[in-house]
């Protein structure tokens, strides 16, 4: 069984710990990526999951991990309580609450440097405890109480449909609203306060560019796209779409050197698809959600998160009009 660990675990939890607290047992799982159970019995039990980063120098590369942990981090850290704020002095009584909270996060063990290294962790906490038995796989369970009868564990029950047949009409209306707050609340501090969007916000909305070229040293030659173009020539089936693949990243990358238009750019997620939001259910009905992953957060269009959106999660064509 693979071993689990981070280094200086209490540091990076210190914050949320508080000074009379700390770590007496760490349980450490697989969790589709590397997860953490953490846990204070003298105070409470803390279930969380740990993103690192991967493996493999290669991977590393292609998903661009000086840019991309960064932004993530900085969603949670800086960007979401800058919103809330806001909210909050306009008198806004529905404070944005559709992130996972943050128990602490680090780009590297020395901390007196940005650079992002294997010690690079970001905590959240576990949207999925206690979830009932077939949550994961994409059954809309019902909401039953706040504490799982069995552990007496805050339940929080959040799951991901089944991506091969998307979201109904009243989930996606529940992702729609919760984007459109997404995508307003930053456009209003840009309007009524620029100095803030520009010193808290902007700053940690760097673009995501998969590396075109390989690396210097030759040794290999893989990046994105020609791994995509390779799984492709594998099949035969999917051969005659390759050169309208390839048109299709020569046009991301256009798109990519293309600056925003003003007014309207905002912050956007970059990749809203189904395993990236998590419906939460009462009475078989959604009504609370969660966007994680924001690793390719950017501004540009909050069209960007929408585009896609009622062609590729929305299976049900009945209702692709009513959006």
């Amino acid at each position: 069984m693979t071993e689990y660990k981070i280094r200086n675990l209490e540091e990076v939890l210190a914050k949320y710990l508080g000074p009379d607290k700390k770590i007496e047992h760490v349980a450490a799982t697989a969790f589709g990526q590397k997860g953490e159970n953490y846990g204070n019995h003298n105070e409470e039990e803390l279930h969380g999951v740990a993103k690192t980063i991967p493996d493999n120098e290669i991977s590393r590369k292609i998903f661009n991990i000086q840019v991309t942990c960064k932004n993530e981090i900085a969603m949670y850290d800086t960007i979401t309580p800058t919103l809330q704020e806001f909210q909050r002095e306009h008198g806004v009584k529905d404070i944005i609450d559709y992130l996972p909270d943050m128990y602490g996060a680090r780009l590297n063990l020395d901390g007196k440097n940005e650079i992002v290294d294997e010690d690079a962790v970001l905590i959240l906490e576990n949207l999925t405890v206690s979830v009932q038995c077939g949550a994961r796989s994409g059954a809309r369970p019902k909401f039953k109480e706040d504490k799982d009868e069995f552990s007496g564990v805050p339940w929080q029950g959040y799951v991901n449909v089944d991506r091969h047949i998307g979201f109904n009409l009243e989930e996606a209306e529940l992702i729609l609203k919760n984007l459109a707050t997404f995508h307003s609340v930053p456009l209003a501090i840009k309007l009524k306060k620029p100095d803030v969007f520009e010193k808290k916000i902007k700053p940690y909305l760097a673009p995501f560019i998969p590396p075109d070229d390989p690396p210097p040293n030759g040794e290999n030659k893989e990046t994105m796209t020609t791994v995509i173009l390779e799984i492709f020539q594998d099949s035969y089936k999917c051969i005659p779409y390759i050169p309208k693949l390839k048109r299709i990243f020569e046009g991301a990358k256009e798109a990519s050197k293309t600056p925003p238009k003003e007014p309207f750019a905002t912050v956007t997620h970059g990749d809203t698809w189904v395993n990236n939001i998590m419906l939460k259910f009462k009475n078989n009905k959604p009504f609370k959600l969660k966007f994680v992953d924001f690793q390719v957060c950017d501004y540009k269009s909050p069209g960007s998160d929408l585009f896609f959106f009622p062609v590729l999660k929305c299976p049900e064509k009945s209702f692709r009009g009513e959006l």
